[in-house]
C-alpha cells in the first residue's frame, strides 16, 4: 500500500474520532452540545423554573399599579365607542336630523370608517414621533409618550362630541362626531404599547388578555344595554314600532303605524321604524347621547392617574 494511502487512512480514522457517540454528526466548527442546550435568561426570565403558574402571572400583571387604571379605563373607552357604534343610527333619527333609516346608516358609517382609516395610522405615527431618540430600555420615557396621546385625544373628543351633541345643523354635527372619532381612534396603538409597557415582560401576553377580557366585562358587553335602559326612560317614544309601509323605498314617510293598520298589513310591507312620536322626545333623546359621551372623561382620568402611577413600577 502506498504511503499516499496510509495517510488517508490515517485521517480517517482522526475524522472518526469527531463523531458523538450518540451517532450524531456536526461540523468542526459546531458549538458544544452544552452550548445549544443552556436555558435562556432574559431581563425578567423565569431561568429554569418552568412556566409560571396562572396565580403567579395574576400577581405579576396586578403587581403593576398602573394596570388596573389602564384597563378600567380601555373599558370606558370601549364602552362608548360600542354604543355610539349600536345606537348611532337611531340617534341620527331622533335628532331628526334623516327621515330614512337607511340614510343615516349610510352616514354614521362613513363617519366611522373615514375616522378610523385616518386615526388609527395617524396614532400609530404619532407615538413613534413622540418616542424617537429614546432607547429601547427606556419604558418610562415611552410608557409616558403613551398617556399622553391617550389622555390628550380622549379628552378633546369628549368635548367635541359634547358641542356635537347641541349642533342644530346636521352638518356641523356630521364634522364635529367625525373629528370627534378621528380623535377617538387615535390612542388605540398606544393603549396596548401602555400595557405592554406597563408589566415585565414575561407577563405581556397575560395582561393583554386580561385587559381584553376587562374591556368586556366592563364595557362593550354591558354599554348597549345601560344605553338601551336610559333610553327607555328618558325617551321611551323613540323605540321601534312596526309599521305598514306602501314600498320599502319610502320609509317611514309612507308607513301607518296604527293598531288597525299593522294587523291587515302583508308581512312583506310590515317594517321596524323608529315611532313617530320620537320627535316629541327629541330633548331625551339628546340627553341620553349627552349621558353616554361624557363616559368617555373616564378614560383620560383613569389614564391620568396610570400615567401617575407608573414611575413606581416600570
Amino acid at each position: 500500500m502506498s504511503t499516499t494511502s496510509y495517510a488517508l487512512m490515517e485521517d480517517q480514522e482522526k475524522g472518526s474520532s469527531r463523531v458523538p457517540l450518540d451517532g450524531s454528526i456536526g461540523s468542526i466548527g459546531d458549538p458544544p452540545q452544552s452550548e445549544l442546550t443552556e436555558p435562556f435568561n432574559g431581563e425578567h426570565g423565569a431561568g429554569t423554573g418552568g412556566a409560571p403558574s396562572f396565580a403567579d402571572e395574576l400577581w405579576g400583571v396586578f403587581k403593576s399599579p398602573s394596570f388596573l387604571a389602564i384597563a378600567l379605563g380601555y373599558a370606558a373607552y370601549t364602552a362608548v365607542i360600542m354604543g355610539v357604534a349600536t345606537f348611532g343610527p337611531t340617534f341620527l333619527l331622533a335628532l331628526q336630523f334623516f327621515e330614512k333609516e337607511t340614510q343615516a346608516d349610510f352616514a354614521f358609517g362613513a363617519i366611522a370608517a373615514s375616522a378610523g382609516f385616518i386615526g388609527t395610522p395617524l396614532g400609530g405615527w404619532l407615538n413613534d414621533y413622540l418616542t424617537r431618540g429614546l432607547k429601547e430600555s427606556d419604558r418610562i420615557g415611552k410608557s409616558a409618550a403613551c398617556f399622553k396621546i391617550m389622555v390628550t385625544t380622549t379628552f378633546a373628543a369628549t368635548l367635541l362630541f359634547v358641542l356635537g351633541v347641541f349642533a342644530k345643523s346636521v352638518w356641523v354635527f356630521i364634522f364635529l362626531v367625525w373629528l370627534a372619532e378621528v380623535l377617538v381612534f387615535i390612542p388605540t396603538a398606544s393603549i396596548t404599547m401602555s400595557i405592554l409597557l406597563t408589566v415585565e415582560n414575561e407577563y405581556r401576553a397575560f395582561a393583554l388578555g386580561l385587559s381584553t377580557l376587562i374591556l368586556h366585562a366592563f364595557g362593550d358587553v354591558p354599554s348597549p344595554i345601560i344605553i338601551a335602559d336610559i333610553s327607555s326612560v328618558w325617551a321611551p317614544d323613540c323605540g321601534a314600532v312596526t309599521a305598514c309601509c306602501s314600498s320599502s323605498e319610502c320609509v317611514p314617510t309612507c308607513c301607518n303605524t296604527t293598531a288597525i293598520a299593522v294587523s291587515s298589513c302583508p308581512t312583506s310591507e310590515q317594517h321596524a321604524i323608529i315611532s313617530p312620536l320620537c320627535k316629541d322626545d327629541n330633548h331625551g333623546m339628546r340627553m341620553t347621547l349627552l349621558v353616554t359621551l361624557l363616559w368617555l372623561l373616564w378614560a383620560p382620568l383613569l389614564w391620568g392617574l396610570a400615567y401617575s402611577l407608573s414611575g413606581r413600577r416600570i
